[in-house]
């Protein structure tokens, strides 16, 4: 009997201390954090919002005269996983982080519609310009940012 009530206890504890033991060896994925600033250019007049300031060398390669923040979304993502943003004019921006470099450099796919499908590399910290679909009376631009991991 006591055996037996000995075993009984060794096979709770196995049953309470396994699963504790595979979550503690389970590791989060790797996130990673993407910034996107959804813009409207245009060459109706020549404002430039303040809030693109830090852009505005890059914006400037555009032959628009006007730029105008719409909206800007942030992303937290693991490698693999596809997250989205909602774009004016009923469009979705489709985001998938596929790895990191050795030089921390982020490789992701871009997808809007069947108007871009394509994968890109960004330095952490830095910006990428896409020229988007038309958009009353202009275009929407899309800067990217990898933003740098604490």
């Amino acid at each position: 009997m006591t055996r037996l009530l000995t075993l009984a206890l060794i096979g709770a504890l196995f049953v309470f201390i396994t699963p504790q033991l595979v979550l503690a060896d389970a590791k989060e994925p790797e996130k990673v954090e993407v910034r996107v600033h959804i813009i409207h250019a245009s060459n109706e007049g020549t404002k430039v919002d303040a809030s693109l300031e830090d852009l505005r060398r890059q914006l400037d390669a555009f032959s628009f005269s006007s730029f105008r923040l719409l909206g800007m979304e942030s992303l937290t993502l693991a490698f693999g996983e596809q997250g989205s943003i909602s774009l004016p004019g009923e469009r979705e921006l489709t985001v998938l982080p596929r790895d990191r470099d050795a030089k921390r450099r982020l490789r992701l796919r871009l997808t809007i519609g069947d108007i871009i499908d394509t994968s890109y590399t960004i330095a952490e910290g830095a910006s990428l310009i896409i020229g988007g679909p038309r958009h009353e009376g202009g275009h929407l631009i899309l800067a990217v940012t990898h933003i740098a991991a604490p």
